[in-house]
């Protein structure tokens, strides 16, 4: 994505405008497993061989839904600021299922879907000074509905027949309400924390494919808290260290603790920063696909859920340029 922000009416105004474009909501995903055999015989001894894989089992994820937004600012005096800004979402979500069956091909299946969505929402924003060296921001943004067509294509190799189907559909987001602090103690060099709390009301998802609006999918609020606090040695080089905390909206016991690190480096009029990021989810999930209990006489056994533990390491470069 990219940002730019100016001042058009020159730089003795108090409004500014600016523009980015970035990625709201990445649904990249993938998951394969493969079935296999628990027989205690080994191979050619007459009986179904231990370890032969029975299944081939994935679940991928693509697209992302990008979001071009235009905003607005102005200081209405020394201690107050506010601000708009509209956003136009789009994108695509596209899941694919596959079973690939190597004891029974009958139960071999292809499965693909595929949401083309765009829609509209704004956000409204107020900053105000405290004092010189602490600052408070409150902000909202509206529901973002997503209207688009759904295509979907299902390979059923029991029958051999692909079946193709489209139809139209919606996704209603929730409401999101932002609070933040930055607090700048009397420090030499200069010393910046901050704090933000983000509320998301998930459970006003509305989702063509689970018609209703009393929450059918159960899905739970969630808060969001980031701490940031960054550090300017002598060279001008800064040091910056986060932690974030977010619920889950599918399980209220669920959330995740991340932390990063990261600095920066001036090269002309512009800045590279490069951070690094490290978290961890727990969870208690049902299973993706369910397991057949009928092959090699009854030989699975398996609880209708399990433990689920996601490690996600990222690092991250960007670059800003003074103009």
């Amino acid at each position: 994505g990219f940002g730019i922000a100016g001042a058009p009416l020159g730089g003795e105004t108090p409004i500014r405008v600016a523009l980015s474009l970035v990625d709201r909501y990445p649904f990249q995903y993938s998951f394969s497993e493969e079935l296999r055999n628990p027989s205690p015989f080994p191979p050619g001894s007459g009986e179904p061989a231990r370890d032969q894989i029975i299944e081939l089992r994935e679940r991928e994820v693509l697209g992302t839904l990008r979001t071009l937004s235009l905003g607005i600012g102005a200081d209405v005096d020394d201690e107050i600021a506010i601000g708009m800004a509209v956003h136009y979402a789009f994108g695509t979500r596209e899941e694919t299922n596959m079973v690939r069956d190597y004891v029974t091909d009958a139960n071999s299946y292809n499965n693909t879907t595929k949401y083309d969505m765009n829609g509209i929402n704004f956000s409204l924003g107020a900053r105000g000074k405290i004092s010189e060296r602490v600052e408070l921001g409150v902000a909202w943004e509206s529901q973002l509905y997503t209207t688009g067509d759904y295509s979907q294509s299902n390979y059923d190799a029991g029958s051999g027949l692909t079946d193709e189907s489209t139809w139209s559909g919606y996704l209603r987001y929730p409401n999101i309400y932002r609070a933040g602090l930055a607090f700048m103690p009397r420090t030499d060099p200069k010393t910046i924390f901050t704090i933000e709390a983000e509320y998301s009301s998930w459970s006003q998802l509305a989702d063509s494919e689970n018609p209703g609006y009393d929450n059918p999918q159960n899905l739970q609020d969630t808060m969001d808290v980031r701490i940031g606090l960054e550090h300017t040695f002598y060279n001008g080089m800064p040091l910056r260290f986060g932690f974030r905390h977010m619920d889950t909206y599918y399980d209220a016991e669920s959330s995740s603790s991340i932390f990063s690190a990261g600095s920066a480096f001036k090269i002309g009029r512009g800045e590279i920063a490069v951070s690094m990021e490290l978290g961890k989810l727990t969870s208690i999930q049902p299973h993706q696909f369910p397991y057949p209990d009928e092959y090699f006489g009854d030989s699975f056994t398996s609880d209708p859920e399990a433990r689920v533990e996601d490690t996600r390491f990222r690092i991250g470069v960007g670059y800003t340029q003074y103009f």
